[in-house]
């Protein structure tokens, strides 16, 4: 039997009635609703779906009963215009045009949107979390305002700030190792593949990463190969998480803010079990890292005790652990790499070609060589001098 969706509804200070319902296990508002609290347009001006594409966030999706996706049953679709049409008539109560029809987003790319564009009100109303850099700037601000000055609030600021860009050029500097053969061979079962949503996610880091400028990015644009590459590291963790901690699969990155940062330590002790060079796991953590930071600037979604897949305000804090003990343990491999690269021949076949060597020549010939090299070796060289004479002599 169809079932109608649990609404949950909440008002901004001026009154904006926010609806949210959950769709194929992922929380949507309606488009029109989202592009008032975000551009206060009084009517559908197309900013949101330009603040989408430029934050290369996800798409609405247009619902109408006639042609629902998959997934979403008519019941369902009702219960949707339902919440819209409130929205319609707490803004016009006298307007009789009704919806047919209606665009639905995310809301964690409202939440996303909100975060860039400082709306802190509609960030924290759909259950996100205001950076704490907001609140201490705006400390900072109201001192300013009452014409006094912290130092110790300035100092807290810079070193937020300076944490930050440190972090970054110091993974920018990370020079990857080479491949090495076989490594990604023996994790190729293990890499998953992504849901629609979680792809859609996938490809906007890959063009975030790509592109020439971008303003929430600290580093320069890479190639695509590099950020594919990052790409197929955070799948094979993913599909390692599935398989071997008996973890929902992980149908979007926000979902990666309830993975606990123990667990990337089991992970590369499982890649080295397998075995992988240390120089691959660098790799892998270097990737992953990559991921989770980006993953960071998604806000989360507020708790709501009906979807398991929801996080909360702890989840933020256990993200940043989660990136910096990958950070951690990307700098361990890359320093054992370097001692495994240090015992490591610098020509594999350099034995084969010796035993070839003996076999062919004979044992007696080959220490008969030997002799005579020594001999030469610790015979008297001559001097400039008596290079020269001899010469002289032997010349006609």
């Amino acid at each position: 039997m169809e079932c109608g969706l649990a609404i949950s509804e909440v008002k901004l200070c001026d009154g904006t009635p926010l609806a949210t319902f959950e769709l194929s296990g992922l929380k949507y508002m309606a488009a029109r609703v989202a592009e008032f609290a975000l551009y206060a347009s009084p009517a559908h001006s197309g900013a949101l779906n330009h603040g989408l594409a430029a934050a290369k966030l996800t798409p609405a999706i247009y619902l109408r009963r006639s042609a629902l996706p998959a997934g979403v049953n008519p019941t369902e679709f009702g219960s949707v215009l339902a919440a819209y049409k409130t929205f319609q008539l707490w803004q016009d109560p006298l307007s009789s045009n009704r919806a047919h029809a209606v665009s639905v987003v995310l809301v964690s790319d409202v939440q996303q949107l909100a975060l860039l564009r400082h709306n802190r009100e509609l960030l924290e109303a759909l259950g996100g979390e205001a950076p704490r850099l907001w609140d201490l700037e705006e400390q900072q601000a109201q001192l300013a305002l009452d014409g006094y000055v912290d130092p110790v609030l300035d100092e807290v600021i810079d070193d937020f700030e300076q944490e930050e860009v440190q972090l970054q050029e110091e993974m920018a500097a990370y020079e990857p190792y080479v491949a090495e053969r076989g490594d990604d061979e023996k994790m190729k079962s293990y890499t998953m593949k992504p849901l629609r949503h979680l792809q859609g996610q996938l490809d906007a880091y890959v063009v975030h990463k790509t592109k020439k400028l971008a303003f929430n990015r600290a580093t320069s644009a890479v190639e695509d190969v590099t950020a594919e590459s990052d790409v197929g590291a955070i799948l094979r963790f993913m599909g390692w998480l599935k398989n071997s901690e008996g973890q929902q699969v992980i149908s979007c990155l926000s979902m990666l803010r309830k993975v606990k940062p123990d667990v990337m330590e089991a992970y590369c002790e499982f890649l080295i079990e397998r075995p992988v060079c240390y120089g691959s796991v660098a790799n892998y953590m270097n990737g992953v890292y990559n991921v989770l930071t980006y993953a960071k600037q998604i806000p989360h979604q507020g708790r709501d005790s009906s979807s398991d897949n929801e996080t909360t305000g702890e989840d933020d804090d256990t993200l940043t652990e989660l990136t910096e003990a990958t950070f951690n343990l990307r700098k361990q491999a890359d320093q054992q790499a370097k001692v495994q690269k240090m015992y490591k021949p610098r020509k594999p076949n350099c034995e084969l070609r010796c035993a070839e060597s003996v076999s062919f020549f004979g044992r007696d010939q080959l220490a008969r060589g030997k002799a005579d090299s020594a001999e030469c070796d610790s015979s008297p060289r001559d001097t400039a001098e008596e290079a020269v004479s001899r010469e002289g002599q032997s010349s006609p």
